[in-house]
């Protein structure tokens, strides 16, 4: 069985969590211990049965440390290296989060403005089409979207069609992976009131 791994958010949050990063080591290249990081992080896929993981560290623009340890798929013995790719997952809303407030912070847009002020397509949920989604309600997840992994897919490598073009067939009536029972929470009216 090939496993894809998702392990790029464990090593950031036990880098995050660590004295390691939190430290003042990390200033510039030269004061980084690769022997430490590495100690570190074969400990914790040890204790945490973590079968294998890339990581990096950049200050500025620069990568200034970048490591690969264990297996990408432990059945054939293939090694992870820092070029293997990983399924980015739940680390994207740290991404977009961070872009989304840095908009909010230049006055670009508001929290509570509707995201189909801004959309080329409009996003309505079918249980409640006269209640606008914002950009709050996204952040929070209170907008009843929701993951349907039956239209969500499984790729190795770059995904075949551009993202805007499959979020517009996932959330607009009529698209190819619309699907107004799965795609959206069905009660959530107490999550419009946050």
């Amino acid at each position: 069985m090939n496993k894809s791994l998702v392990i790029f958010v464990i090593v950031l949050l036990i880098l995050i969590n660590s004295n390691i990063v939190a430290s003042n080591a990390f200033l510039d290249k030269s004061s980084i211990d690769n022997i430490d990081i590495d100690e570190y992080i074969l400990e914790e896929m040890q204790s945490k049965h973590i079968p294998g993981l890339a990581a990096s560290i950049a200050i500025g623009e620069s990568i200034i440390w970048k490591g690969a340890y264990g297996y990408a798929n432990i059945e054939i013995n293939r090694k992870v290296k820092n070029e293997t790719l990983f399924k980015i997952a739940s680390v994207s809303k740290t991404i977009t989060a961070t872009a989304l407030m840095q908009l909010y912070e230049e006055g670009l847009i508001e929290l509570n403005d509707p995201i189909n002020d801004y959309l080329p397509f409009n996003v309505i949920h079918p249980m409640y089409p006269y209640k606008e989604i914002t950009f709050h309600m996204l952040l929070t997840h209170s907008s009843g979207i929701k993951d349907n992994w039956e239209y969500l897919f499984h790729f190795v490598g770059d995904c075949p069609i551009p993202f805007q073009t499959f979020l517009e067939e996932y959330l607009v009536t009529g698209g190819i992976y619309y699907d107004s029972d799965n795609n959206f929470k069905k009660n959530i009216r107490y999550l419009f009131f946050i």
